[in-house]
């Protein structure tokens, strides 16, 4: 590969070349256009009846009135508006608050006020108080009105109109050009990259896939991090998992809390609008979002991340552990699983694949699980998702990997045989719908256990021990922990959450699901001109009972088109059968509906949810992918095959990258403005 960039050192040029270009002269057309402007500086406005002056240019916004700054007799082209206001108790973190305004214009084309979209000011980004205006004809009078700032100061620094736009360089949008232009160079098919096929002894790409792996955790430690609203819960019932970990630590299996005796004596404690209502009149709470069962509190969540993450951090730090800080760290160790799971499905079924196309393929997977959903959000309830993920994956790789193959027969290798199983088994205590990925078991090993009988079998007892000891071992622990709180094997609790609605009488309801298809698969992407260019989709339903649903960005068959080839199975039936992969790949594809279709029914629409089944979706849609190469890779057609499987992980990655800085009540817009403000006109280049 490295020879193919020496050989291009031209085109390499070319494109450092027109990046330097782009930035200097696109990026910063605002600076070339304002070069001549004459500055109007504004040394007098009038303040509307909502605001009162406090002297020094404060201004006090009340929470009546026309919260406005009005500019008069202007009668002036106006090609932009420059403001620099800040709030009067400014400090180092609300410096980045936005002051959310309004501009209208009076101009020759509009006697009366016409509004201007909403924008925000930050004080600290000084890109922010520009504002570029699009009057028709000559601009009479301008109004300025806040919004969301009722009694609270303002401090106007200066106003001017046709203010010289500085040249700015901006080394961060300057590399990421470079870098995206690079990517697409890298998938264009006359490059020839896809000619460097996949080989697992490779030195340089092994080196290559640990960078790749690598360059994950500055970005993962960055998003988890970047939004205190998780870093650090302001919930209560969110340190659950550290309360967990000490009853466990006692021996005990229920927490410490002692629920009250009003909610002991309800007959219906799950019943949400009453039991409010009930133990509001006495003077009660309870513990929102555990499970209550038989008088005591309940973690109903997996054991696995508590023992794994919770207890030994207790025992050695003796204080609670952050959620953020052990979704952290199975985001970290999930990357990796994907690339070793795919490692072994191309080095097993398809030996001949490109190396780029194994690169593509891991990255969409990881990217598409909906493992950013998990890094955006680490609390608690993305920790059991993306830690039974990470666990769902280890599994396979090893599973897989204990399928050697010599003289045409396999042969099954004890130690990764027995690893999968254990990580499998372990996906029972993190997320127990992941448990769909144990019937994977069966085509895999469908030709050691009924054909050669190297499972199950009296000569290989011993394979057969390694198997199936982990689901032996864990599986009784959790029957035994099961039924130890809820007097069933089969129980995890779930159904007793004190939560919306009361879980034990929400059924098995059919038109729940039709909803719940669209919405998770099918629902419209809302793709608009402002970053981050996708917005959340609205649910709407005319479903007569009660359900859950959140916001979603809309149904992965969209969000994620990649996995839309996992709908051309029977297309690639007769190479994934050659293979002895045609049931591995169905499998996967049926399991991932039948968990979705179990989300819907035992708790509704969720974004987080997402993780339980996608990457299933994407283990069929790349194996039909990988057949596709196969039957193309000799034929002129190829060059169309890499071009739309590069195009749809683009955009895939398009909105894996926008779902990271999606608007939410407690998302990084609100609650990291400075992270999200300084990528917002990084990207806005003409804001």
């Amino acid at each position: 590969m490295i020879e193919i960039f020496l050989k291009n050192k031209k085109s390499l040029l070319i494109m450092l070349l027109g990046v330097i270009l782009f930035e200097v002269f696109i990026c910063n057309f605002s600076y070339f256009s304002s070069m001549f402007n004459d500055e109007i500086d504004i040394s007098e406005y009038f303040a509307k009846d909502g605001l009162i002056s406090e002297g020094n240019n404060r201004l006090k916004v009340l929470d009546t009135g026309d919260r406005s700054i009005e500019i008069r007799d202007i009668n002036d082209n106006i090609d932009n508006i420059y403001m620099d206001f800040k709030r009067a108790d400014e400090s180092e973190q609300s410096k980045y608050e936005p002051i959310e305004y309004s501009i209208y214009i009076s101009d020759e084309g509009n006697e009366i006020y016409y509004e201007l979209p909403r924008r925000m000011l930050i004080s600290a980004i000084e890109k922010s108080k520009y504002v570029k205006i699009h009057n028709a004809g000559m601009c009479k009078k301008i109004k300025i009105r806040f919004h969301w700032m009722e009694n609270k100061e303002i401090i106007v620094d200066d106003i001017v109109l046709n203010k010289k736009i500085p040249f700015y360089f901006n080394f961060y949008r300057f590399m990421a050009m470079l870098f995206i232009c690079v990517i697409i160079y890298i998938l264009r098919p006359k490059k020839g990259f896809y000619n460097y096929l996949f080989n697992e002894k490779s030195i340089r790409q092994s080196i290559a896939v640990i960078f790749l792996i690598i360059m994950h955790i500055p970005v993962i430690f960055t998003f988890v991090k970047a939004n205190p609203h998780y870093v650090r819960s302001p919930f209560p019932w969110h340190n659950q998992f550290n309360e967990m970990a000490d009853s466990l630590l006692e021996g005990k299996f229920y927490l410490k809390e002692e629920p009250g005796e009003t909610l002991k004596s309800m007959e219906n404690p799950y019943d949400s609008g009453y039991r409010g209502q009930v133990l509001g009149e006495h003077g009660e709470s309870y513990k929102w979002d555990c499970a209550y069962y038989d008088g005591k509190y309940y973690s109903y969540f997996g054991i696995v991340p508590i023992i794994m993450y919770y207890i030994p951090y207790k025992l050695i730090a003796e204080e609670d552990l952050l959620n953020s800080t052990a979704v952290l760290i199975s985001c970290i160790l999930f990357v990796p699983s994907v690339f070793l799971f795919m490692r072994e499905v191309i080095k097993r079924w398809f030996k001949d694949t490109p190396f780029i196309l194994y690169v593509i393929l891991s990255e969409a997977l990881i990217l598409g699980s909906g493992f950013l959903l998990a890094v955006k959000k680490p609390d608690m309830y993305h920790l059991p998702v993306i830690t039974g993920l990470m666990f769902s994956f280890y599994g396979l790789y090893f599973w897989i990997k204990a399928l050697n193959t010599k003289d045409n027969k396999i042969v099954i290798k004890n130690i990764s045989l027995f690893l999968g199983s254990l990580f499998m088994a372990f996906v029972a205590g993190s997320r127990p719908q992941m448990m769909a990925a144990y019937f994977l078991a069966l085509p895999l090993f469908y030709e050691s256990v009924f054909k050669e009988r190297t499972m199950f079998s009296r000569k290989s007892i011993i394979k057969t021990t390694l198997f199936i000891l982990p689901f032996v071992a864990f599986g009784a622990f959790l029957m035994y922990y099961n039924y130890s709180r809820f007097d069933s094997i089969f129980d995890f609790g779930a159904n007793y959450n004190l939560t919306t609605n009361d879980m034990t009488k929400r059924g098995f309801v059919l038109a729940r699901i039709p909803l719940g298809l669209y919405s998770y698969l099918f629902q419209p992407l809302i793709i608009n001109g402002q970053f981050p260019f996708l917005n959340t989709a609205e649910l709407t339903t005319n479903y007569m009972g009660k359900t859950i649903n959140e916001t979603v960005i809309g149904g992965v068959f969209l969000s994620q088109p990649l996995i839309i080839m996992s709908l051309f199975i029977l297309k690639a039936k007769n190479t994934l059968k050659e293979k002895g992969l045609f049931y591995f790949a169905l499998i996967s594809f049926i399991g991932a509906f039948l968990i979705i279709i179990a989300d819907i029914q035992m708790a509704g629409i969720v974004s987080r949810y997402y993780i339980d089944f996608v990457w299933l979706f994407y283990i069929t849609a790349i194996l039909v992918i990988l057949c596709a190469y196969e039957y193309f890779k000799n034929n002129e057609y190829i060059k169309y095959f890499y071009i739309v499987i590069a195009s749809l992980f683009l955009f895939g990655l398009f909105c894996d990258a926008a779902t990271l800085f999606l608007r939410f009540d407690t998302d990084i817009s609100v609650k990291n403005p400075k992270l999200f403000y300084n990528v917002f006109y990084t990207v806005q280049f003409w804001f």
